[in-house]
């Protein structure tokens, strides 16, 4: 026998025995979930009696259900429950090093169907701890983190901490982002005081580097320029993010701060009616339309600015600690004091704006702000989607805020939806949410990278 046949013989010898182990992998990967409803997120339906397959973490095919079927031992039986896809916390911060995620965050956000979070700030130092894209998974049951690391402003302020990257040159914006391309990150985050000059250098620096820009509304920029521009994301519906829609925004936003640290909410909630009621609709409404029309995403973060005690569960506040559970007393106790009819008014400016950007068709995301506030990783986003019903969404709309758009938004077309070919990021719930939101407190199971797991 020639070298070269003896050869060719143990090329095909070798290739059919990887192709036998790849192929025992497959079948040992297979997992099935029956007796099942698919919640159809772009539709806002529901797809009864199905099966679904998985592969690989892959689903691989959805079937209708035969009762009459006889399926493999470690199938699940769904029990007629409803399958979504994992919800997403589009705006959190998650903090801490691997111990405490692992710990303290992720089983609270895992507990509440989150399988997915946009961590909108945290240092260096604690990107540097967390490496989030090491080859191995942090640990074993948490969430897929998307990260920005630090605030990137241009005025440092005291109360942040080093959770700001100071960015005042120019010139050397493009070094600076490249060292945090290196660090892992999965966005730059635009903050309040960037100057025109350097935020511009971000965006610029930032698509060389093939990195998405979200985050705040300059307030040296202006709306109408973030909306023209490249920035992919805005995050939260309040005075900083409108500042310029208003002739006088500036002023009424620090005349803001003052009230509410200074003389009480029923100052601020004031203050926050006059600026509403300020509103350059004209041209505010122009800037929202663009930002519409390149596709922008909006992450409101109703509870940042409409949360009290009707919102905030008693029960959440065991999870907090002594520092942050005496700040959430104060906080809500001042709230309730605030007359109900200067309260409703503002909360009316609120929506009226909310109205404005939804109905543009700006793409609206399920944001939290956690730990702030009086607020929760995990409990809080289901808050947030009270809130965002509360305000004008469909629970088609508000279940597609925490699904499709923030994975659409970041990117990763794989998630956010329950079809074949996507990843399998599921969860099961035992009634249908687009009936009751409520629904999604009653979830029976999970499916991840770490398999099913029956909650």
């Amino acid at each position: 026998m020639s070298l070269r046949i003896y050869r060719r013989k143990f090329f095909f010898k070798l290739l059919s025995i990887v192709l036998l182990v790849q192929t025992s992998l497959l079948a040992a990967s297979d997992f099935t979930i029956y007796n099942v409803n698919v919640i159809d997120i772009r539709n806002g339906s529901v797809i009864a009696n199905k099966t679904i397959e998985i592969n690989n973490n892959r689903i691989s095919a959805i079937t209708d259900y035969d009762p009459q079927k006889t399926f493999k031992e470690g199938a699940i039986d769904g029990q007629q429950g409803y399958v979504m896809p994992g919800l997403w916390d589009a705006h959190i911060h998650t903090g801490g090093d691997k111990n405490e995620l692992a710990k303290e965050v992720y089983p609270k956000l895992l507990k509440y169907g989150i399988t997915h979070v946009r961590d909108l700030g945290m240092s260096r130092e604690k990107l540097s701890l967390l490496n989030p894209h090491e080859p191995e998974r942090l640990v074993t049951n948490q969430p897929q983190l998307l990260l920005t690391g630090p605030l990137l402003d241009s005025v440092k302020l005291r109360w942040y901490g080093d959770l700001q990257y100071i960015m005042t040159e120019p010139d050397k914006v493009e070094a600076q982002l490249t060292e945090l391309k290196a660090q892992g990150i999965d966005f730059f985050k635009a903050y309040q005081a960037l100057t025109p000059e350097v935020c511009q250098a971000i965006l610029a620096a930032a698509q060389k580097l093939d990195i998405p820009v979200v985050g705040h509304v300059p307030s040296s920029v202006g709306l109408d320029v973030v909306a023209n521009g490249s920035q992919a994301t805005i995050e939260h519906l309040g005075m900083g993010a409108l500042m310029s829609c208003n002739p006088a925004g500036q002023e009424l936003f620090n005349k803001s701060i003052n009230a509410k640290f200074s003389q009480g909410y029923e100052a601020y909630y004031k203050v926050l009616i006059e600026f509403f009621d300020g509103i350059d609709w004209e041209y505010c409404q122009k800037a929202i339309d663009a930002f519409a029309q390149r596709g922008g995403s909006w992450t409101p973060t109703l509870i940042m600015e409409t949360y009290d005690s009707s919102v905030v569960e008693p029960e959440a506040l065991s999870e907090l600690n002594e520092r942050g559970l005496e700040w959430c007393k104060k906080q809500l106790n001042d709230i309730d004091q605030v007359a109900p009819e200067v309260k409703s008014a503002a909360m009316s400016a609120i929506k009226n704006a909310f109205t404005k950007i939804q109905q543009s068709g700006v793409t609206i995301l399920a944001g939290t702000d956690s730990p702030n506030y009086c607020h929760v990783a995990g409990r809080s986003l289901l808050w947030e989607l009270k809130q965002l019903e509360a305000f004008g969404l469909s629970k088609a709309d508000v279940i597609r805020a925490a699904t499709m758009n923030p994975a659409m938004s970041a990117g990763q077309i794989d998630y956010g939806l329950v079809e074949k070919g996507k990843m399998a990021d599921l969860i099961v719930l035992k009634n249908n949410p687009l009936e009751d939101l409520n629904a999604l407190r009653e979830m029976t199971g999970l499916y991840g990278p770490d398999g099913w797991q029956k909650r």
